[in-house]
């Protein structure tokens, strides 16, 4: 599998990227960053590309280095005080031109789009309270309502995943065994399998949650540890 992968110089992305070279099933990676990848990041099957703003808006002037890619995992970070367009613009615009890349026509792209299980289900209205994160919670649900949307109306070449993870830790932390968090590695490990197997529902856009992804990744964990 041809994977692309977004925000891999943030913790989740870099988990995602590293479960990505260490799944002999993931054949090409490209990472598409802000900034280049750390040196210490290394693999045969890697390729990093550096986006500017306005790539990120108008991806055409990749696509040919995405060609032939089968799904993509957005886990683009957001940094405080950052606009609408890195929220909502950047994963719709690689969204709408994602059924273009395959060179399978005969199975969809899968799109698995980094949400949380503080952002809704539904798009915010204009009236909800914003006094926590009340900006960055009305894009995602934008985006999430956009990309539902699009994938309803693709005609199954675009399949959608939005994960929504509780707070993320380290296995190695007390943390870890609070009720409502998910490890590193369970998370990126679900997220990278759903790029292989699409939405679990059978239609072409899913929600899953914490509880889910902390259970689906504990299982492919646990089958790669038995064999």
């Amino acid at each position: 599998m041809k994977i692309i992968l977004t925000g891999c110089t943030g913790r989740v992305g870099a988990a995602v990227l590293q479960e990505c070279i260490n799944n002999p099933a993931v054949t090409t990676i490209v990472a598409l960053t802000r900034r280049p990848l750390d040196s210490i990041v290394n693999s045969s099957k890697l390729t990093n590309i550096i986006l500017t703003r306005e790539q990120f808006l108008e991806p055409v002037s990749v696509q040919t280095q995405l060609h032939g890619a089968d799904a993509c995992v957005w886990a683009l970070g957001v940094p405080t005080g950052a606009t609408r367009e890195a929220e909502l613009e950047y994963p719709l615009a690689f969204a709408k031109i994602a059924p273009q890349l395959r060179t399978d026509t005969t199975k969809p792209f899968r799109f698995v789009f980094t949400s949380g299980a503080g952002i809704k289900y539904f798009p915010a209205k204009e009236t909800d309270s914003t006094w926590f994160l009340g900006d960055l919670r009305k894009n995602k649900t934008a985006a999430i309502d956009q990309l539902q949307q699009l994938s309803g109306g693709s005609n199954n070449a675009l399949q959608v995943i939005v994960v929504r993870p509780g707070l993320v830790v380290r296995r190695d932390t007390l943390s870890s065994w609070i009720p409502g968090t998910i490890t590193f590695d369970r998370l990126s490990a679900a997220m990278v399998a759903y790029g292989f197997k699409g939405p679990s529902n059978g239609q072409s856009f899913d929600f899953v949650d914490n509880g889910i992804l902390a259970k689906d990744g504990q299982a492919l964990l646990s089958d790669r540890q038995s064999r």
